[in-house]
């Protein structure tokens, strides 16, 4: 919030990115409260698709780390396609009454 504040929407993103590696709910939190009145509501869903993304692609490195290759080249690949899915579906516009 305080560097959202500071920075605008892309403070909100690039801490988005960063807390992304470890937790995506307290960025989703953070960025639901924000999005209706502090960043804007398209920062705030594109703040949730990179935490997302970033936390999607640590698990995979995570499990290439702990498991081997084998593991996280699966673990890798499931994880593009979901990040992939996400991506998509955020192209498509919503209309909020």
């Amino acid at each position: 919030k305080t560097l959202g504040g500071l920075a605008g929407g892309a403070g909100a993103l690039v801490v988005a990115a960063l807390s992304g590696i470890a937790d995506v709910d307290a960025v989703t939190i953070s960025m639901a409260r924000l999005g209706t009145g502090g960043i804007g509501l398209d920062t705030a869903v594109q703040a949730i698709l990179i935490a997302v993304g970033v936390n999607t692609a640590a698990k995979a490195v995570m499990a290439g780390w702990v498991g081997g290759l084998r593991l996280g080249a699966y673990v890798g690949a499931a994880s593009l396609v979901a990040i992939g899915a996400g991506g998509a579906a955020s192209l498509v516009p919503l209309k909020f009454p």
